[in-house]
Protein backbone atom coordinates (compact mmCIF):
# COMPACT_ATOMS: atom_id res chain seq x y z
CA UNK A 1 0.00 0.00 0.00
CA UNK A 2 1.26 3.43 -0.60
CA UNK A 3 1.57 5.57 2.24
CA UNK A 4 0.55 9.69 1.92
CA UNK A 5 4.23 10.61 0.84
CA UNK A 6 3.79 8.11 -1.53
CA UNK A 7 1.19 9.51 -3.50
CA UNK A 8 2.11 13.14 -3.14
CA UNK A 9 5.57 11.77 -5.24
CA UNK A 10 3.25 10.37 -7.89
CA UNK A 11 1.01 13.47 -8.29
CA UNK A 12 3.81 15.36 -8.79
CA UNK A 13 5.12 13.21 -11.23
CA UNK A 14 1.71 13.64 -13.05
CA UNK A 15 2.04 17.12 -13.12
CA UNK A 16 6.00 17.10 -14.50
CA UNK A 17 4.76 14.80 -17.11
CA UNK A 18 2.44 17.45 -18.62
CA UNK A 19 4.83 20.18 -18.19
CA UNK A 20 7.58 18.28 -19.87
CA UNK A 21 4.91 17.91 -22.75
CA UNK A 22 4.55 21.74 -23.29
CA UNK A 23 8.02 22.55 -22.41
CA UNK A 24 9.10 20.11 -24.81
CA UNK A 25 9.62 22.75 -28.20
CA UNK A 26 8.62 25.98 -26.52
CA UNK A 27 9.95 28.35 -29.47
CA UNK A 28 8.22 26.71 -31.92
CA UNK A 29 4.72 28.30 -32.37
CA UNK A 30 6.39 31.68 -32.20
CA UNK A 31 8.33 31.34 -34.94
CA UNK A 32 6.19 29.69 -37.19
CA UNK A 33 3.91 32.61 -36.49
CA UNK A 34 6.57 35.23 -37.20
CA UNK A 35 7.84 33.31 -40.35
CA UNK A 36 4.16 33.63 -41.98
CA UNK A 37 3.76 37.36 -40.99
CA UNK A 38 6.97 38.54 -42.55
CA UNK A 39 6.27 36.37 -45.89
CA UNK A 40 3.08 38.47 -46.17
CA UNK A 41 0.50 35.19 -45.28
CA UNK A 42 -2.72 36.10 -43.70
CA UNK A 43 -4.47 33.07 -44.23
CA UNK A 44 -1.25 30.49 -42.45
CA UNK A 45 -0.62 34.04 -39.76
CA UNK A 46 -4.35 33.10 -38.60
CA UNK A 47 -3.84 30.00 -38.52
CA UNK A 48 -0.38 30.17 -36.49
CA UNK A 49 -1.85 33.06 -34.50
CA UNK A 50 -4.40 31.01 -33.08
CA UNK A 51 -1.62 27.83 -32.61
CA UNK A 52 0.42 30.23 -30.55
CA UNK A 53 -2.46 31.19 -28.23
CA UNK A 54 -3.30 28.47 -27.63
CA UNK A 55 -0.06 27.39 -26.52
CA UNK A 56 0.81 30.39 -24.78
CA UNK A 57 -1.92 29.60 -22.89
CA UNK A 58 -1.35 25.84 -21.67
CA UNK A 59 1.97 27.08 -21.12
CA UNK A 60 0.60 29.49 -17.92
CA UNK A 61 -1.95 26.84 -16.70
CA UNK A 62 1.14 24.32 -16.35
CA UNK A 63 2.68 27.24 -14.78
CA UNK A 64 -0.33 27.59 -12.05
CA UNK A 65 -0.59 24.03 -11.74
CA UNK A 66 2.97 23.96 -10.91
CA UNK A 67 2.34 26.51 -8.30
CA UNK A 68 -0.68 24.73 -6.81
CA UNK A 69 1.84 21.58 -5.55
CA UNK A 70 5.11 23.60 -4.73
CA UNK A 71 5.49 24.99 -1.07
CA UNK A 72 8.38 27.61 -2.13
CA UNK A 73 6.44 30.49 -1.79
CA UNK A 74 9.13 33.02 -3.08
CA UNK A 75 9.15 30.84 -6.17
CA UNK A 76 5.41 30.74 -6.51
CA UNK A 77 5.49 34.65 -6.64
CA UNK A 78 8.31 34.36 -9.24
CA UNK A 79 6.27 32.02 -11.17
CA UNK A 80 2.62 33.68 -11.29
CA UNK A 81 4.48 37.02 -11.99
CA UNK A 82 6.57 36.03 -14.92
CA UNK A 83 3.16 33.97 -16.29
CA UNK A 84 1.70 37.84 -16.18
CA UNK A 85 4.18 39.31 -17.97
CA UNK A 86 4.36 36.13 -20.52
CA UNK A 87 0.64 37.30 -21.37
CA UNK A 88 1.22 40.84 -21.91
CA UNK A 89 4.02 40.38 -24.39
CA UNK A 90 1.93 37.69 -26.30
CA UNK A 91 -0.66 39.94 -26.49
CA UNK A 92 1.78 42.43 -28.07
CA UNK A 93 3.45 39.95 -30.40
CA UNK A 94 0.10 38.77 -31.59
CA UNK A 95 -1.01 42.52 -32.66
CA UNK A 96 2.48 42.88 -34.25
CA UNK A 97 1.81 39.78 -36.13
CA UNK A 98 -1.33 40.99 -37.68
CA UNK A 99 -0.34 44.18 -38.83
CA UNK A 100 3.13 42.72 -40.83
CA UNK A 101 1.14 40.72 -42.04
CA UNK A 102 -1.00 43.02 -44.11
CA UNK A 103 2.00 45.53 -44.65
CA UNK A 104 4.80 42.59 -44.74
CA UNK A 105 7.44 45.31 -46.75
CA UNK A 106 6.83 48.03 -43.80
CA UNK A 107 10.30 48.36 -42.23
CA UNK A 108 8.70 49.73 -38.55
CA UNK A 109 6.60 46.49 -38.53
CA UNK A 110 9.08 44.30 -39.14
CA UNK A 111 10.88 46.29 -35.98
CA UNK A 112 8.24 46.06 -33.75
CA UNK A 113 7.52 42.42 -34.09
CA UNK A 114 11.40 41.39 -33.49
CA UNK A 115 11.67 43.52 -30.46
CA UNK A 116 7.95 41.85 -29.35
CA UNK A 117 9.45 38.55 -30.39
CA UNK A 118 12.82 38.93 -27.84
CA UNK A 119 11.02 40.03 -25.49
CA UNK A 120 8.61 36.86 -25.70
CA UNK A 121 11.26 34.52 -26.18
CA UNK A 122 12.98 36.51 -23.03
CA UNK A 123 9.90 35.71 -20.50
CA UNK A 124 9.15 32.87 -21.43
CA UNK A 125 12.85 31.09 -20.73
CA UNK A 126 12.25 33.23 -17.42
CA UNK A 127 9.64 31.57 -16.54
CA UNK A 128 10.45 28.31 -17.62
CA UNK A 129 13.73 28.69 -15.46
CA UNK A 130 11.37 29.41 -12.71
CA UNK A 131 9.50 26.53 -13.23
CA UNK A 132 12.60 24.39 -13.02
CA UNK A 133 13.47 25.57 -9.23
CA UNK A 134 9.91 24.45 -8.41
CA UNK A 135 10.13 21.07 -10.12
CA UNK A 136 11.86 18.26 -8.31
CA UNK A 137 15.06 17.40 -10.79
CA UNK A 138 15.00 13.33 -9.95
CA UNK A 139 11.12 13.33 -10.64
CA UNK A 140 11.53 15.41 -14.04
CA UNK A 141 14.66 12.84 -14.88
CA UNK A 142 12.33 9.78 -13.77
CA UNK A 143 9.32 11.17 -15.72
CA UNK A 144 11.65 12.32 -19.34
CA UNK A 145 13.02 9.06 -19.19
CA UNK A 146 9.98 7.31 -19.36
CA UNK A 147 9.08 9.86 -22.24
CA UNK A 148 12.09 8.70 -24.15
CA UNK A 149 11.09 5.01 -24.19
CA UNK A 150 8.21 5.85 -26.09
CA UNK A 151 9.53 7.93 -28.41
CA UNK A 152 12.88 5.73 -28.93
CA UNK A 153 9.46 3.30 -30.04
CA UNK A 154 7.72 5.83 -32.74
CA UNK A 155 11.65 6.08 -34.15
CA UNK A 156 12.04 2.79 -34.67
CA UNK A 157 8.58 2.15 -36.25
CA UNK A 158 8.84 5.23 -38.40
CA UNK A 159 12.73 3.76 -39.59
CA UNK A 160 10.67 0.53 -40.12
CA UNK A 161 7.59 1.07 -42.40
CA UNK A 162 9.70 3.61 -43.70
CA UNK A 163 7.93 7.30 -42.82
CA UNK A 164 10.24 9.97 -42.93
CA UNK A 165 7.77 12.82 -41.23
CA UNK A 166 7.26 10.09 -38.23
CA UNK A 167 10.88 9.06 -37.99
CA UNK A 168 11.87 12.92 -37.93
CA UNK A 169 9.10 14.06 -35.68
CA UNK A 170 10.78 11.33 -32.74
CA UNK A 171 14.27 12.26 -33.61
CA UNK A 172 13.40 15.85 -32.70
CA UNK A 173 11.28 14.92 -29.55
CA UNK A 174 13.87 13.17 -28.15
CA UNK A 175 16.73 16.07 -28.78
CA UNK A 176 14.03 18.76 -27.27
CA UNK A 177 14.18 16.23 -24.07
CA UNK A 178 17.51 15.84 -24.03
CA UNK A 179 17.67 19.92 -24.04
CA UNK A 180 15.32 20.04 -21.63
CA UNK A 181 17.42 17.23 -19.15
CA UNK A 182 20.09 20.02 -19.81
CA UNK A 183 18.32 23.23 -18.93
CA UNK A 184 16.64 21.55 -15.90
CA UNK A 185 19.99 19.86 -14.22
CA UNK A 186 21.83 23.37 -15.09
CA UNK A 187 19.16 25.24 -12.77
CA UNK A 188 19.93 22.14 -10.33
CA UNK A 189 23.79 22.85 -10.30
CA UNK A 190 23.27 26.20 -9.69
CA UNK A 191 21.93 25.49 -5.66
CA UNK A 192 25.22 22.99 -5.44
CA UNK A 193 28.22 24.08 -3.85
CA UNK A 194 31.23 22.82 -5.68
CA UNK A 195 32.18 18.69 -4.88
CA UNK A 196 32.44 15.67 -6.51
CA UNK A 197 28.99 15.04 -6.78
CA UNK A 198 28.25 17.88 -8.82
CA UNK A 199 31.67 17.31 -10.70
CA UNK A 200 29.88 14.53 -11.52
CA UNK A 201 26.72 15.92 -12.92
CA UNK A 202 28.70 18.07 -15.14
CA UNK A 203 30.72 15.47 -16.66
CA UNK A 204 27.81 12.90 -17.21
CA UNK A 205 25.71 16.44 -18.76
CA UNK A 206 28.78 17.19 -20.88
CA UNK A 207 29.12 13.51 -22.56
CA UNK A 208 25.01 13.66 -23.28
CA UNK A 209 25.62 16.97 -25.04
CA UNK A 210 28.95 16.84 -26.80
CA UNK A 211 29.15 12.81 -27.62
CA UNK A 212 25.48 11.04 -27.24
CA UNK A 213 23.58 13.87 -28.67
CA UNK A 214 26.05 14.33 -31.35
CA UNK A 215 26.73 10.66 -32.84
CA UNK A 216 21.88 10.28 -32.50
CA UNK A 217 22.17 13.49 -34.76
CA UNK A 218 24.34 12.50 -36.95
CA UNK A 219 23.18 8.82 -37.41
CA UNK A 220 19.66 10.42 -37.38
CA UNK A 221 20.60 12.88 -40.30
CA UNK A 222 21.51 9.86 -42.66
CA UNK A 223 17.47 7.98 -42.88
CA UNK A 224 16.35 8.83 -46.37
CA UNK A 225 13.17 7.45 -47.53
CA UNK A 226 14.66 6.54 -51.06
CA UNK A 227 18.44 5.63 -50.25
CA UNK A 228 18.29 4.45 -46.50
CA UNK A 229 21.91 4.12 -45.55
CA UNK A 230 21.07 3.95 -42.12
CA UNK A 231 21.92 0.67 -40.13
CA UNK A 232 19.05 -0.27 -37.58
CA UNK A 233 21.69 -1.80 -35.13
CA UNK A 234 23.39 1.59 -35.41
CA UNK A 235 20.37 3.72 -34.87
CA UNK A 236 19.67 1.62 -31.85
CA UNK A 237 23.38 1.82 -29.86
CA UNK A 238 22.89 5.49 -30.59
CA UNK A 239 19.45 6.04 -28.61
CA UNK A 240 21.16 3.40 -26.22
CA UNK A 241 23.97 5.36 -25.25
CA UNK A 242 21.36 8.68 -24.19
CA UNK A 243 19.80 6.44 -22.23
CA UNK A 244 23.54 5.28 -20.26
CA UNK A 245 24.22 8.93 -19.71
CA UNK A 246 20.64 10.24 -18.43
CA UNK A 247 21.05 6.80 -16.05
CA UNK A 248 24.54 8.09 -15.06
CA UNK A 249 23.16 11.56 -14.81
CA UNK A 250 20.08 10.17 -12.18
CA UNK A 251 23.15 8.07 -10.06
CA UNK A 252 24.52 11.60 -9.57
CA UNK A 253 22.14 13.79 -8.62
CA UNK A 254 20.67 11.22 -6.45
CA UNK A 255 24.22 10.78 -4.99
CA UNK A 256 24.30 14.27 -4.49
CA UNK A 257 20.94 14.85 -2.18
CA UNK A 258 20.80 14.01 1.48
CA UNK A 259 17.84 12.04 2.90
CA UNK A 260 16.76 14.91 4.80
CA UNK A 261 15.27 16.16 1.20
CA UNK A 262 13.89 12.97 -0.10
CA UNK A 263 10.06 13.71 0.36
CA UNK A 264 8.82 9.63 -0.22
CA UNK A 265 10.17 7.06 2.09
CA UNK A 266 9.86 4.75 -1.17
CA UNK A 267 12.12 7.37 -3.74
CA UNK A 268 15.66 5.74 -3.17
CA UNK A 269 13.76 1.86 -3.77
CA UNK A 270 11.91 2.66 -6.66
CA UNK A 271 15.14 4.69 -8.41
CA UNK A 272 16.98 1.76 -7.80
CA UNK A 273 20.02 3.59 -6.51
CA UNK A 274 21.88 4.21 -3.53
CA UNK A 275 23.13 7.86 -1.51
CA UNK A 276 26.77 8.00 0.15
CA UNK A 277 25.15 7.95 3.45
CA UNK A 278 24.31 4.37 3.60
CA UNK A 279 26.82 2.34 2.16
CA UNK A 280 25.21 -0.72 3.93
CA UNK A 281 23.55 -1.07 0.27
CA UNK A 282 24.82 -2.46 -2.57
CA UNK A 283 23.43 -2.73 -6.35
CA UNK A 284 23.49 -5.40 -7.85
CA UNK A 285 23.55 -5.76 -11.50
CA UNK A 286 23.06 -8.94 -13.23
CA UNK A 287 23.39 -12.80 -13.21
CA UNK A 288 23.21 -15.07 -10.24
CA UNK A 289 22.07 -12.31 -7.72
CA UNK A 290 18.70 -11.28 -9.93
CA UNK A 291 17.82 -15.53 -9.67
CA UNK A 292 18.36 -15.02 -5.81
CA UNK A 293 16.32 -12.27 -5.90
CA UNK A 294 13.39 -13.74 -7.51
CA UNK A 295 13.53 -16.95 -5.39
CA UNK A 296 13.31 -14.48 -1.79
CA UNK A 297 10.46 -12.26 -3.26
CA UNK A 298 7.46 -11.40 -0.67
CA UNK A 299 3.90 -13.19 -0.72
CA UNK A 300 2.59 -9.98 -2.34
CA UNK A 301 5.10 -10.00 -5.36
CA UNK A 302 5.05 -13.26 -6.49
CA UNK A 303 0.80 -12.89 -6.81
CA UNK A 304 1.65 -10.09 -9.15
CA UNK A 305 3.78 -11.94 -11.17
CA UNK A 306 1.63 -15.40 -10.95
CA UNK A 307 -1.12 -13.21 -11.69
CA UNK A 308 0.25 -12.04 -14.79
CA UNK A 309 1.71 -15.62 -15.52
CA UNK A 310 -1.93 -16.67 -15.04
CA UNK A 311 -3.03 -14.44 -18.01
CA UNK A 312 -0.37 -15.27 -19.83
CA UNK A 313 -1.07 -19.17 -19.38
CA UNK A 314 -4.58 -18.41 -21.12
CA UNK A 315 -3.10 -16.38 -24.05
CA UNK A 316 -0.36 -19.52 -24.83
CA UNK A 317 -3.38 -22.26 -24.47
CA UNK A 318 -5.16 -19.58 -27.24
CA UNK A 319 -2.05 -19.86 -29.39
CA UNK A 320 -1.42 -23.90 -28.88
CA UNK A 321 -5.57 -24.02 -30.20
CA UNK A 322 -5.31 -21.72 -32.89
CA UNK A 323 -1.67 -22.21 -34.96
CA UNK A 324 -0.26 -25.17 -33.09
CA UNK A 325 -2.95 -27.04 -35.30
CA UNK A 326 -1.26 -25.96 -38.75
CA UNK A 327 1.39 -27.96 -40.13
CA UNK A 328 4.76 -25.84 -40.17
CA UNK A 329 5.70 -28.21 -43.22
CA UNK A 330 5.46 -25.70 -46.38
CA UNK A 331 3.91 -22.94 -44.29
CA UNK A 332 7.28 -20.44 -43.21
CA UNK A 333 4.28 -18.02 -41.15
CA UNK A 334 3.52 -21.25 -38.70
CA UNK A 335 7.12 -22.18 -38.35
CA UNK A 336 8.31 -18.43 -37.36
CA UNK A 337 5.16 -18.38 -35.20
CA UNK A 338 5.95 -21.48 -33.02
CA UNK A 339 9.57 -19.94 -32.79
CA UNK A 340 8.24 -16.63 -31.32
CA UNK A 341 5.89 -18.79 -28.85
CA UNK A 342 9.06 -21.03 -27.93
CA UNK A 343 11.09 -17.57 -26.68
CA UNK A 344 8.47 -15.63 -25.12
CA UNK A 345 7.56 -18.38 -23.08
CA UNK A 346 11.37 -18.59 -21.92
CA UNK A 347 11.18 -14.88 -20.81
CA UNK A 348 8.04 -15.17 -19.33
CA UNK A 349 9.49 -18.31 -17.14
CA UNK A 350 12.68 -16.32 -16.64
CA UNK A 351 10.57 -13.94 -13.99
CA UNK A 352 9.51 -17.29 -12.05
CA UNK A 353 13.36 -18.28 -11.88
CA UNK A 354 12.59 -20.99 -14.16
CA UNK A 355 13.94 -21.58 -17.88
CA UNK A 356 16.89 -21.68 -20.14
CA UNK A 357 17.48 -17.56 -19.46
CA UNK A 358 19.59 -17.17 -16.00
CA UNK A 359 21.09 -13.08 -17.36
CA UNK A 360 19.48 -10.80 -18.48
CA UNK A 361 21.75 -10.49 -21.09
CA UNK A 362 20.20 -13.58 -22.20
CA UNK A 363 16.47 -11.74 -22.16
CA UNK A 364 18.27 -8.76 -24.54
CA UNK A 365 19.29 -11.54 -26.67
CA UNK A 366 16.21 -13.00 -26.86
CA UNK A 367 14.13 -9.85 -27.31
CA UNK A 368 16.65 -9.33 -30.11
CA UNK A 369 16.07 -12.66 -31.75
CA UNK A 370 12.55 -12.02 -31.80
CA UNK A 371 12.21 -8.13 -33.07
CA UNK A 372 14.03 -10.25 -36.00
CA UNK A 373 11.78 -13.11 -36.48
CA UNK A 374 8.74 -10.29 -36.29
CA UNK A 375 10.23 -8.77 -39.10
CA UNK A 376 10.22 -11.67 -41.17
CA UNK A 377 6.73 -12.84 -39.90
CA UNK A 378 5.59 -9.27 -41.22
CA UNK A 379 7.34 -9.48 -44.52
CA UNK A 380 5.74 -13.06 -45.31
CA UNK A 381 1.89 -12.03 -44.09
CA UNK A 382 2.58 -8.70 -45.98
CA UNK A 383 3.00 -10.74 -49.20
CA UNK A 384 -0.47 -12.13 -48.51
CA UNK A 385 -2.13 -9.03 -47.93
CA UNK A 386 -0.91 -7.89 -50.99
CA UNK A 387 -2.09 -10.99 -52.97
CA UNK A 388 -6.00 -10.46 -51.44
CA UNK A 389 -8.53 -8.76 -52.49
CA UNK A 390 -10.23 -5.60 -50.89
CA UNK A 391 -12.26 -7.21 -47.57
CA UNK A 392 -12.46 -6.93 -44.03
CA UNK A 393 -10.17 -9.17 -43.42
CA UNK A 394 -7.49 -7.60 -45.59
CA UNK A 395 -8.03 -4.65 -43.18
CA UNK A 396 -7.69 -6.44 -39.93
CA UNK A 397 -4.26 -8.46 -41.53
CA UNK A 398 -3.00 -4.49 -42.58
CA UNK A 399 -3.56 -3.88 -38.60
CA UNK A 400 -2.11 -6.79 -36.93
CA UNK A 401 1.14 -6.23 -39.47
CA UNK A 402 1.40 -2.54 -38.16
CA UNK A 403 1.23 -4.12 -34.41
CA UNK A 404 4.60 -6.64 -34.89
CA UNK A 405 6.37 -4.22 -35.15
CA UNK A 406 5.92 -1.85 -32.34
CA UNK A 407 5.04 -4.53 -29.98
CA UNK A 408 8.87 -6.06 -30.96
CA UNK A 409 10.15 -2.61 -30.05
CA UNK A 410 8.20 -2.73 -26.84
CA UNK A 411 9.17 -5.70 -25.99
CA UNK A 412 13.05 -4.80 -26.85
CA UNK A 413 13.16 -1.82 -24.39
CA UNK A 414 10.79 -3.67 -21.99
CA UNK A 415 13.58 -6.40 -21.75
CA UNK A 416 16.30 -4.42 -19.99
CA UNK A 417 15.73 -4.93 -16.66
CA UNK A 418 18.95 -4.65 -15.34
CA UNK A 419 19.93 -2.41 -11.97
CA UNK A 420 16.49 -3.80 -10.66
CA UNK A 421 18.08 -5.96 -7.41
CA UNK A 422 19.23 -4.36 -4.01
CA UNK A 423 21.27 -5.99 -1.72
CA UNK A 424 20.92 -5.03 1.40
CA UNK A 425 22.96 -6.90 4.12
CA UNK A 426 22.58 -10.76 2.90
CA UNK A 427 18.56 -9.76 1.83
CA UNK A 428 17.71 -9.13 -1.94
CA UNK A 429 14.91 -7.11 -3.22
CA UNK A 430 13.38 -6.56 -6.38
CA UNK A 431 12.82 -2.54 -6.96
CA UNK A 432 11.67 -2.13 -10.16
CA UNK A 433 8.79 -4.82 -10.57
CA UNK A 434 7.32 -2.95 -13.01
CA UNK A 435 9.75 -3.96 -15.45
CA UNK A 436 9.17 -7.60 -14.85
CA UNK A 437 5.49 -7.14 -14.90
CA UNK A 438 5.68 -5.25 -18.16
CA UNK A 439 7.89 -7.82 -19.73
CA UNK A 440 5.30 -10.38 -19.27
CA UNK A 441 2.45 -8.20 -20.47
CA UNK A 442 4.64 -7.46 -23.43
CA UNK A 443 5.06 -11.22 -24.36
CA UNK A 444 1.42 -11.42 -23.80
CA UNK A 445 0.16 -8.30 -26.07
CA UNK A 446 2.48 -9.95 -28.88
CA UNK A 447 1.39 -13.57 -28.40
CA UNK A 448 -2.12 -12.47 -28.93
CA UNK A 449 -1.10 -10.51 -32.04
CA UNK A 450 0.72 -13.34 -33.59
CA UNK A 451 -2.55 -15.46 -33.22
CA UNK A 452 -4.58 -12.84 -34.67
CA UNK A 453 -2.54 -12.05 -38.06
CA UNK A 454 -2.03 -16.02 -38.38
CA UNK A 455 -5.69 -16.46 -38.19
CA UNK A 456 -6.36 -13.41 -40.84
CA UNK A 457 -3.54 -14.67 -43.22
CA UNK A 458 -5.43 -17.85 -43.23
CA UNK A 459 -8.83 -16.87 -43.93
CA UNK A 460 -6.84 -13.88 -46.72
CA UNK A 461 -4.77 -16.73 -48.19
CA UNK A 462 -7.23 -19.20 -48.52
CA UNK A 463 -11.07 -17.43 -48.75
CA UNK A 464 -9.94 -13.81 -50.41
CA UNK A 465 -7.16 -14.87 -52.61
CA UNK A 466 -6.59 -12.58 -55.58
CA UNK A 467 -7.36 -15.04 -58.50
CA UNK A 468 -5.32 -13.03 -61.05
CA UNK A 469 -2.05 -13.88 -58.76
CA UNK A 470 0.30 -16.65 -58.98
CA UNK A 471 0.64 -19.97 -56.83
CA UNK A 472 0.15 -19.75 -53.16
CA UNK A 473 2.93 -19.73 -51.42
CA UNK A 474 1.59 -21.30 -48.30
CA UNK A 475 0.21 -24.07 -47.49
CA UNK A 476 -2.52 -24.79 -44.81
CA UNK A 477 -2.36 -28.44 -43.97
CA UNK A 478 -3.63 -29.74 -40.37
CA UNK A 479 -1.01 -31.25 -38.56
CA UNK A 480 -0.76 -34.66 -37.99
CA UNK A 481 -1.90 -36.11 -34.51
CA UNK A 482 0.67 -36.69 -32.22
CA UNK A 483 1.61 -40.86 -31.81
CA UNK A 484 0.22 -42.64 -29.33
CA UNK A 485 1.63 -45.86 -28.33
CA UNK A 486 -0.96 -48.71 -28.56
CA UNK A 487 1.05 -51.70 -26.35
CA UNK A 488 0.70 -50.16 -22.84
CA UNK A 489 4.59 -50.44 -22.05
CA UNK A 490 5.06 -52.70 -18.02
CA UNK A 491 5.66 -50.10 -15.31
CA UNK A 492 9.48 -50.73 -14.30
CA UNK A 493 10.06 -51.73 -10.72
CA UNK A 494 10.37 -49.03 -8.26
CA UNK A 495 13.43 -48.88 -6.53
CA UNK A 496 11.53 -49.17 -3.26
CA UNK A 497 9.36 -52.36 -3.72
CA UNK A 498 10.67 -55.15 -1.65
CA UNK A 499 13.22 -57.95 -3.47
CA UNK A 500 13.35 -61.26 -2.25
CA UNK A 501 16.17 -63.51 -2.76
CA UNK A 502 15.01 -66.58 -4.62
CA UNK A 503 15.73 -70.10 -3.29
CA UNK A 504 19.06 -71.87 -5.24
CA UNK A 505 17.54 -75.13 -7.45
CA UNK A 506 20.02 -78.25 -6.86
CA UNK A 507 20.26 -80.28 -10.21
CA UNK A 508 20.75 -83.69 -10.23
CA UNK A 509 23.35 -86.01 -11.70
CA UNK A 510 22.83 -87.29 -15.06
CA UNK A 511 23.99 -90.89 -13.92
CA UNK A 512 21.42 -90.67 -10.88
CA UNK A 513 18.62 -89.78 -13.41
CA UNK A 514 19.07 -92.18 -15.83
CA UNK A 515 19.30 -94.86 -12.64
CA UNK A 516 15.48 -93.77 -12.13
CA UNK A 517 14.52 -95.03 -15.39
CA UNK A 518 16.13 -98.13 -15.21
CA UNK A 519 14.59 -99.10 -12.15
CA UNK A 520 11.14 -98.69 -13.57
Amino acid sequence: MMNLKDLKRQLRRAVIDHVSDVLIDKHAPLLRLTNAASEGNQRETQKSALEFETYDQNLRNVAELACQLSTDVEGIKDVRYLAQQLEKTSKEVLFAAYILAEYPDCKKSQESLQLFKNNWIRNCDLLTSAIDNLMDVNDFLAVTEKHLESDCVELLLGYREPNYHAFKSSSNKILGRCHRIGEVVDEYLQSLSPSSNSEAIKNAIRALRSESLTNFKDVSNNFNVQDNSLDESELIASYDAIFKDIKDIRTAVLKSRNFDEVDSDNEYDEDAMTTTGHDSKSQISDGENLSKAIKKMNLDERKKIEGQMAVFSVVRKNFVDEVCKWDENGNDIILIAKQMCKIMTDMTAFTRNAGPYKKTSDIIKAAQEISSLGKRLRELAQIISDESVESFTKKDLTGYISSIDMLCTQLLITSRVKANVEQTGGDFKVINLDSVISLIQNGKNLLDVVVSTVKSAYIASTKHRDKTSNKPRFEWKMAPPQKISIIKQQETKRRHDIIRKESMKIQKAPMSILQEFSGN
